[in-house]
Formats: structure tokens, sequence, C-alpha cells
């Protein structure tokens, strides 16, 4: 690549910074997660050292260091600026358990000695054929003996298509600054949607896939179609790569993925009985479904994993949904049940339903902080009226896994400290305040997962230290509105009825327990520290 171009490239991503996020996939939990399931011993979250290569500008490690004091987070990254940012965000925060250092991959030294978990999430197809090598070399020198890497990349064959687009555009559009480059290539696009005939052999593709840049920030659109570098992989040699490096497989981070929902029950039996061999089988997947994105997950060459996870691992661990507003919780038809004045103790299902229907109902019910799976166990006897005996705990462990194998449910051994209910004078976590306060349009959970926000949102959050109440929430939002600060409508009408905005900040505070925004009282002490005014 000649130097000008080089120049450009990295100025481009020192000024025009990519999303600073957190990727649920890379959660040390859920590494260690999978790392048991497969047989290895794979440390704590809590008591882990974790390094993250092509960190940016924090935004996946500094909600980690702070809800996890008790582990190591280091961050690398080429770009000064961002780690220059990232440094000021663990710094306003008072963590001491992360550090950040401006400095090339390729420059990693030996002397930082072993980590447990090794992230690179947008990086590997991004960067040349040597750092590649490199991200590979550090996994599986630096990786310890029960470690777990994590390294995503854009796949194939789904990247054909898709970078079809990236050609035409890397062709169409003139060279320039960053900025100029993302909206000449919008400019192109619009051309695109217009013009492209509606019985054309890619049009219902290229729709689709205009729509979804149409939602996605110029940055996106600069860093995955216009940068220099971006090559996509066949799974078998991402493999061959990572085999020679020293690395085994263990799977996509997202587990439901080896073979895949969409090609139905029939279709997935098929595939498994036609391949034989796991790894081929997922290989094959990638094709029917036309993948698009891995999020690989790597051991070392000389641990020794098992092939197939054990839903034994899962009898120390703890079931959450997500979103437990979208699990389908099917009990089965003419199955009753039966909720006393009492409570949800009394709670039961006739003999008709499944143990995995009843489990889902629990983890359904359990919040965003989850529920451990012994008291699944026992919640899933009382409600069937069945006594916890092995048959059950087999039947119930068996369900956890399929659960967790097929993307219904997170699992971990950590449990998250996330408050299900909305305290008297609740609490966000002091770096979701100060995300709030950085005016960004969205902010990270307790469980790791980015949450979209709006200017009232914002206001709420920035001030959620544990001083005030549902009136103290109240005169800050007023105050706010009258300074012309904030601004809320219904109907599109200015919103002046006290009644309307108690109501409004309920549901905003409802909605911020069900994602896991609000502090449990096991860390809610730590996190009531005094914050800055708020800004909306």
């Amino acid at each position: 690549m000649p130097p000008r171009l080089r120049l450009r490239s990295n100025e481009a991503y020192e000024t025009f910074q990519y999303e600073n996020l957190a990727f649920q996939a890379t959660h040390p939990d859920w590494l260690c997660t999978i790392g048991r399931l497969h047989g290895l011993e794979s440390p704590s979250a809590q008591q882990c050292r974790v390094l993250e290569l092509g960190c940016g500008r924090g935004g996946n490690l500094v909600p980690l260091a702070a809800l996890l004091p008790g582990s190591e987070f280091v961050g690398v990254d080429l770009a000064a600026s961002q780690v220059e940012e990232a440094r000021g965000d663990a710094e306003a925060l008072g963590l001491t358990n992360l550090r950040f250092e401006a400095m090339d991959i390729a420059d990693v030294p030996r002397s930082w000695g072993e980590f447990d978990y090794i992230i690179c999430h947008g990086v590997y197809s991004w960067v040349p054929e040597l750092v590649r090598r490199r991200i590979l070399e550090i996994s599986a020198t630096q990786l310890a003996h029960h470690g777990v890497a994590y390294i995503s990349f854009n796949a194939l064959p789904g990247w054909h298509v898709r970078g079809m687009l990236r050609t035409m555009l890397k062709r169409v559009v003139p060279e320039g600054d960053a900025p100029e480059m993302a909206q000449s290539a919008r400019g192109f696009l619009s051309l695109l949607r217009r013009l492209t005939p509606e019985n054309g052999p890619l049009a219902a593709w290229l729709w689709r896939e205009l729509a979804l840049l149409d939602m996605m920030s110029d940055r996106y659109l600069y860093f995955e179609y216009l940068v220099e570098h971006n090559e996509a992989f066949y799974l078998d040699d991402f493999l061959n790569d990572a085999d020679a490096a020293g690395l085994k497989y263990l799977g996509n981070a997202d587990l439901s993925s080896a073979v895949p929902r969409q090609l139905g029950e029939a279709g997935r039996r098929e595939v498994i009985e036609l391949c034989g061999d796991p790894l081929v089988a997922e290989q094959l997947s990638d094709y029917l479904v036309v993948r698009l994105f891995r999020r690989a997950v790597l051991c070392r060459h000389d641990a020794t994993p098992q092939r197939h996870p054990d839903a034994e691992v899962l009898r120390a661990a703890w079931l959450a949904s997500e979103h437990p507003e979208d699990l389908d919780v099917d009990l089965g038809t003419n199955v009753e049940l039966t909720v006393s004045e009492t409570g949800d103790s009394d709670v039961t299902a006739t003999p008709e339903a499944s143990v995995s229907q009843v489990l889902t109902w629990v983890v359904a019910d359990s919040g965003p902080g989850g529920v451990t799976v012994a008291d699944a166990l026992r919640l899933v006897g009382d409600r069937m009226e069945r006594s916890v005996d092995e048959t059950l705990e087999t039947h119930v462990l068996q369900a956890a896994l399929d659960m967790v194998t097929e993307g219904d449910a997170a699992a971990g051994f950590w449990q998250r400290p996330a408050s299900a209910e909305v305290p008297e004078r609740p609490v966000a976590p002091r770096f979701v305040r100060r995300q709030a306060r950085q005016i960004r349009d969205s902010v990270t959970s307790i469980l790791h997962a980015e949450v979209s926000v709006d200017p009232l949102d914002r206001a709420l959050l920035q001030v959620m230290d544990g001083e005030l109440d549902l009136l103290g929430l109240m005169a800050v939002v007023t105050r706010l509105m009258s300074d012309g600060r904030l601004q809320i409508e219904i109907d599109d009408q200015p919103l002046s009825d006290p009644a309307q905005l108690a109501e409004l900040i309920q549901l905003k505070l409802d909605r911020f327990a069900r994602h896991g925004m609000l502090c449990d009282e096991s860390i809610r002490t730590r996190e009531m520290e005094p914050d800055t005014p708020a800004e909306p």
C-alpha cells in the first residue's frame, strides 16, 4: 500500500472515530461459560486477566472493568487519540484495574504475560495479513492454558454479495476525507435505490441492504465499505490459519449458529446426518444461510476441550433472558395455570407441560439478573408440583443446555448485579451515568448490551445515583424543561401535566429495569457516588 494511502487511513481512524460500543458476546463470563461447557477450567470473570486487541475508545472494556473490580483489563489500539479518550473515561470512574496502551497490535510484548481471555472484535478482517498472523500468534502464545480467545471476522459466502457493493463504492467514490467519502457513498447508494430495475437479479437483496445502511452511521459505512482492508473468510480457511498458529476451535460465540434454526428442524437433522463431522456441518450451514459474520471462540492447541457441551457444567451456573418479553412461553394445549392471590409461589402448571416449557417460564420470570440453576430446579418442581429428584435434575439440566445452545437464554457463573425491580431511589452504574452525560445514542447495560436512549433517558440516567426518588427525578426533568434544555411532547403538544410526567418517568424506569440498567443491592453502595449536574 502506498505511504500516502496508509497515512490517510490512519488519520481517518484517529479523527473519524468508529462507534464506541460494548460487545455482549465478548463478556468474559460468557467466554468462561463456553470454555467450561467444552471441558475447560476457564477462570471466573470475577478473577481473570483480559486483553483486548483493537480496543478503540474503550467502550467494551470500561463497563467490564467497572463491574468486575477483581479482574485486570488491558486494551491496545493504534489510534493514540482513541486511547486517550478511553483513559479519560477510566480515570473519571476511578478504575485502577484497567489500562490502555497506544501501540500497534504487532508490538504487544510477551512480558505482559498470559491472559485468561483475549478479545479481538472488528479487527481481523480489516487489517493486513501480517497483523492477522500476529493476532493469531498472540492468541496462541499469550493465552492461559484454560483461556479462551474471541476473534470476529467477516464471513463467506455472505460477504461475496456484500463485497460486490463494497467494490462498486470503492470504484465510484473519489478519494478525500472520510466524512466526504461517506457522503459521496450515500449519494451513489441513493442512485442505486432509485434506478435499480425491480426485476433485477439482486434487487430484493439490494433494497434490504440499502435499508440496513440507511440505519447505520457514516462511520460504519466508511470503515466497512471504503477503507482499504476488508477481507472475508470461509470458516475452514480461518480454522486452518488458527490451527497453524496453535489454536483449537471451540465454536461460534453464538452457540445457536452451529446449525442454525433458519434451516428448520428437519433441515438441521439432515445437515448433521449428511456431514457427520460437526465442523463440516457448521461450514455447510454457512453456505446454506449465506453467513455474513462470525465470532470464533478458540483455545490453546495443548488444551483438551470436548467437542460437545456438557449439561452437568450448568449445575453451578445461572440462566437469564436478555429480553424476557420475547421468550415464547408455550405451556402446551389445554394447559391451565393457577395463580393464587398469595403470590408467585403458588403458580403451578398441569402435568401436560414439559420440563423445558416450565423452565422457559421460570427464566422469563427471573428478570435481567437471572436465576441460578439450583433455584430454577426448585421453581420448576414447585410449578409442576413434582419432587426434585435425580430424574427432574437431569431433565432440567438438559433443558437448560438446550436453551443456552439454542440462544434462548444466557448463562454464566458471575450473576449479573441487575435489579429486576425499580427501587424507591434507583441507582444506575456510574459508567452508565457518565455515558449519558456524553450524549450517546446508546448506553451499556449491566448485561453488557447496548440500549438505545433518548434525551429524557439521558436526563434521568445522569442523576440516578440513589439520592432521588420519583418526585426528585420529576423535579430534575421539570427544571430542564423550564430552562429549555429538554423538550417533551405528547400528541405534538408540550408536556405540562405533572401526572403525565410522573407516568412517563415511571415507564422509563420500568424499561431501565427490564434492560438491566439498575443496580441491585450487591453493588448499590459502591455505585452511589455524587455526579455532576444533569444535562439532556
